[in-house]
């Protein structure tokens, strides 16, 4: 049941909390995205936010983030790609495109590249390998136990971390839709629940999603989705937010199973994601 207090509510509180003391640098395609915050009411101080002048349209700066990600997984051994992996991912976050390199089933010297809804792989040479233009349907038919071939890996790695490194900044795009449910309470801990409808097509896990904040420090700490490529319910969880350069991001990820709204911690994880550095290369003026 949806509560009464509306989506941009926590929208107010939670961008203070990941642009704390970001460069005006930095912020030259998140202007408009900025200055229509500093017109609402925040529930809290803007701290270290700086007055900004209007007039670009929104987009989230800057424009590549890299980080190399230790990753294991059950749902990876599942799918035929069984260990500890540590690829190398660099995101365009303005433009929603990647470039992987390091994935398992792949050639060391070969890179993964995801646009949208295009993914191909290149050989070192700059030589197109594989190719697929409508990525979901590679997965026509399969059913959690199908074994994936390495450029829909590709694809699911590649989305994924376009997806968490643009959260929470995704939500205000105009083709996005929030709203505000009930308050969880897990443990010690009170969280506010946001509900985000993504637009049609737009490369994701799942069309609606939920999303925790801290009632406190209004940082994501747990997601809920159905990954429609990979089959599964998952709950999946944020720790170790750390402050980079005046962006904040949670560091270590668990994806793990969820029956309702109910976590199972006692079994395996479908992923384990620790980032083991996170570089941000600021947009060209």
């Amino acid at each position: 049941m949806a509560c009464t207090s509306p989506s941009k509510d926590v929208l107010r509180a939670i961008y203070p909390s990941y642009l704390g003391n970001l460069p005006l640098s930095l912020l030259k395609s998140t202007l408009e995205l900025l200055n229509s915050l500093l017109l609402m009411s925040f529930l809290r101080p803007l701290g270290t936010l700086r007055p900004l002048k209007p007039g670009a349209l929104y987009g989230f700066t800057p424009s590549k983030l890299q980080r190399p990600p230790k990753t294991s997984s059950e749902l990876l051994m599942l799918l035929g790609y069984p260990g500890h992996h540590q690829p190398t991912i660099t995101v365009d976050v303005e433009k929603f495109k990647s470039v992987i390199q390091g994935l398992p089933g792949t050639n060391p010297d070969d890179r993964g590249y995801f646009d949208y809804d295009r993914t191909w792989l290149e050989a070192r040479d700059g030589s197109v390998i594989k190719e697929y233009k409508q990525n979901r349907s590679s997965f026509k038919d399969h059913v959690r136990t199908t074994q994936w071939d390495d450029l829909q890996l590709t694809y699911f790695i590649s989305y994924a971390m376009c997806n968490y490194l643009s959260i929470p900044f995704l939500f205000i795009r105009p083709d996005f839709t929030t709203r505000e449910l009930e308050p969880h309470t897990e443990g010690r801990d009170n969280w506010r629940v946001l509900e985000v409808t993504y637009p049609d097509g737009f490369p994701t896990h799942t069309k609606v999603q939920k999303f925790y904040f801290d009632d406190k420090d209004f940082l994501l700490r747990r997601m809920d989705y159905v990954t429609d490529v990979a089959k599964g319910v998952a709950a999946h969880y944020c720790w170790d937010h750390k402050n980079i350069d005046g962006l904040v991001f949670p560091t270590l990820r668990r994806i793990v199973r969820r029956n309702g709204d109910v976590a199972v911690f006692n079994g395996p994880s479908g992923f384990v994601i620790d980032y083991t550095n996170v570089v941000i290369h600021e947009k060209a003026a």
